[in-house]
């Protein structure tokens, strides 16, 4: 797919993930891997040591469910960031269930991130990666002061918080929101090529109080039966 950006000398052009947590996290990054391959970004493997070339933006999928894990992720935010701040990467985006938890507080933690993607909010991962303007919630927003691409409920967060932010809303493609999570199709898998991890259902009807994962990916919903046969043969076609 062609892209409007693909011309300037300084579009983003490559891509590293860095998918950390529990297997759901990773089929959520699979899922915007194959987003953003699709739109004609090249994946590139991210190297923590600084040998290899660094891709034009990096995403973090991030894990916010103990406080080690949270640090991990921190810790993975702030290394890109400085690689930014050397100029060897354009573009920091944050995914996944940290954005979800914590929200604008990640603002304050890492402010060199460019943009947040919650984890109902796949869907914009292209925009956000190339940086590509947003819908905004209101033009005159619109400020000298920096702005964040905030998606969905983060974007809400932030802006209660008085951070000045650019848009868009939880809805993601045609209203319907990401968040039943019924289509995990055309991923581009991390796992070895033998298996493959197939999500049934996600969120959680309990409230347990050592627990956070209602907060951060909601109620119990199941996949319907007829998605998770059509995406299991696309798996096995893919050789898992």
């Amino acid at each position: 797919m062609n892209n409007p950006t693909s011309s300037q000398p300084d579009a983003v052009r490559t891509v590293s993930f860095v998918s950390l947590g529990c297997p759901k996290n990773l089929v959520d990054s699979e899922k915007m891997l194959g987003l953003l391959a699709e739109d004609g970004l090249q994946p590139i493997s991210w190297d923590p040591t600084g040998v290899e070339p660094p891709a034009d933006a990096v995403v973090i999928n991030t894990c916010g469910f103990l406080e080690a894990s949270k640090q991990e992720s921190l810790d993975v935010i702030g290394e890109a960031i400085r690689r930014k701040e050397a100029g060897d990467v354009q573009r920091v985006i944050v995914a996944g269930c940290l954005v979800q938890r914590h929200r604008a507080r990640i603002l304050e933690w890492a402010p060199g991130v460019d943009a947040m993607i919650g984890v109902f909010d796949r869907d914009h991962i292209v925009h956000a990666v190339r940086g590509v303007a947003p819908e905004r919630v209101s033009l005159d927003e619109a400020s000298d002061q920096p702005k964040y691409w905030i998606a969905g409920n983060a974007l809400q967060a932030a802006k209660a918080r008085g951070i000045e932010t650019v848009g868009l809303t939880v809805n993601g493609q045609d209203g319907r929101g990401i968040g039943y999570f019924e289509d995990d199709s055309a991923r581009l898998r991390l796992t070895p090529r033998h298996y493959a991890y197939l999500r049934m259902s996600e969120g959680c009807n309990q409230n347990c109080a050592f627990c956070t994962i209602p907060s951060i990916r909601g109620k119990m919903r199941s996949k319907p039966l007829d998605r998770i046969l059509t995406e299991a043969r696309e798996l096995l076609e893919d050789g898992a």
